[in-house]
């Protein structure tokens, strides 16, 4: 008699209106079938219950997620459920930013296979998912990695792993060294990697579940609620000496506002190595308006050239004095940036003779006396994504590269879970 190991298990997901799955990194998932069981309370001349039966039957479930670049849009873009797109033009690139949905978020379907899913057995369909909370921490001591919990509308077995599922073509872990920015957006920007210890946020999307049909069958209706985003940061105290923390922190008192939070993953992708021609230029069929581009000597990577312009549209990268082989850097970032925040506790306690921290519990509001989208609680700013994001089934596709502006490649990256 054998027993199922948990390493041999996958979780896929999808749009609940496509059938191509996505298979991503899980640490622990708790998908459970639930429901209410309905027993008769007549008395009869005895003390114990009637029978029973079932009804009411719920799919809901959490899932620890660890991300990587490619998963990372795509969890967030689950949470919010919007996208504001702007095509490039001339020498000004794409912009692409996840923001909230003031009206519903992406519903979909989730598989879960205990075990290598032989034989067809425990493997499981939650059906019509919400992303009803998203909980994010950054940790100084292991890859990024945050807890969705899931509210769905049914379940069922399955006697087969989907078989248009498709892996991941990068893999670009988060781990701590791709957290190349964390900044304060104060009047003078305040690195917080000199500062902080703790910065987490949750975004809820309070979806209201308790829609039941009168005949017990299941829910009739999972219907997003208020937003709301959460958080907290905690620094170590600066003495007084710190002008630009201290004079943040000084007389913050409950509903005080403080600066935006930037907190910026990047990673840089190395591109074939090109030679320019004569006038310096370079012609890239798949440039990726996306990306920011950094030129070096392929022989010595320590010399840098200086991109002199770009031109989006024409796909061409102008750079100055080159006679030898060159070596193009696509940088991808992406940038979530926690914005109008507004203190609900705060805590400066001393426990001993070490370091004081000082705790600001925060929250996110929309700010209609800011402009654009500086008005939102959140922005996930995809305008540096680049190629770490993308796949599909052109040869430039392949690799991961989008030359034409069109969204619905935009966001994952697979057209399955895109807008």
């Amino acid at each position: 008699m054998g027993f199922l190991s948990g390493g041999a298990s996958k979780i896929l997901i999808s749009k609940a209106s496509g059938d191509t799955y996505i298979t991503f990194p899980f640490i622990s998932e708790s998908f459970n079938p639930g429901g209410t069981f309905i027993s008769s309370n007549a008395i009869l001349g005895d003390r114990v219950r009637g029978i029973g039966d079932k009804g009411n039957p719920t799919a809901d479930g959490s899932t620890d997620v660890e991300f990587r670049f490619e998963n990372l849009p795509v969890f967030l873009y689950a949470a919010l459920g919007d996208i504001s797109f702007t095509a490039a033009s001339g020498d000004t690139p794409n912009v692409r930013l996840i923001l909230p949905n003031n009206s519903t978020i992406p519903v979909y379907d989730i598989v879960v296979q205990h075990g290598a899913g032989g034989g067809g057995k425990y493997i499981y369909k939650f059906q019509n998912s919400y992303a009803n909370s998203f909980r994010f921490s950054v940790n100084g001591g292991a890859p990024l990695a945050a807890t969705v919990d899931w509210v769905g509308m049914s379940w069922a077995e399955l006697s087969s792993t989907p078989a248009t599922s498709t892996e991941i073509n990068k893999n670009v872990v988060l781990f701590p060294s791709k957290l190349t920015g964390l900044i304060w957006k104060a009047a003078s920007d305040v690195d917080l990697l000199n500062y902080a210890t703790t910065v987490e946020f949750t975004i809820n999307n309070n979806v209201a579940a308790d829609n039941y049909k009168l005949d017990a069958s299941g829910r009739f209706a999972v219907v997003p609620g208020e937003f709301g985003l959460t958080g907290t940061l905690e620094i170590i105290t600066p003495d007084e000496t710190d002008t630009v923390v201290t004079g943040i922190l000084q007389g913050k008192d409950i509903g005080d506002n403080i600066p935006d939070i930037w907190i910026t993953y990047s990673d840089i992708d190395r591109s074939e190595a090109l030679t320019s021609d004569a006038s310096g230029n370079i012609t890239l069929s798949t440039l990726d308006a996306e990306t920011v581009y950094k030129v070096v000597d392929a022989s010595d990577e320590s010399t840098e050239y200086t991109i002199t312009s770009t031109d989006y549209e024409t796909n061409t990268l102008v750079i100055s004095e080159v006679s030898t082989d060159v070596v193009v850097y696509g940088k991808a970032s992406i940038t979530i940036k926690l914005q109008n925040l507004y203190i609900t506790a705060i805590s400066h306690d001393v426990n001993d003779r070490g370091n004081i921290v000082h705790r600001l519990d925060f929250q996110a509001a929309l700010d209609p006396s800011r402009s654009g989208t500086d008005q939102q609680p959140i922005v996930v700013d995809l305008s540096n994504a680049g190629y770490l994001l993308h796949i599909g089934g052109t040869a430039d596709e392949t690799k991961g590269i989008v030359a034409d502006a069109d969204v619905s490649k935009a966001i994952a990256y697979h057209p399955e879970l895109s807008v």
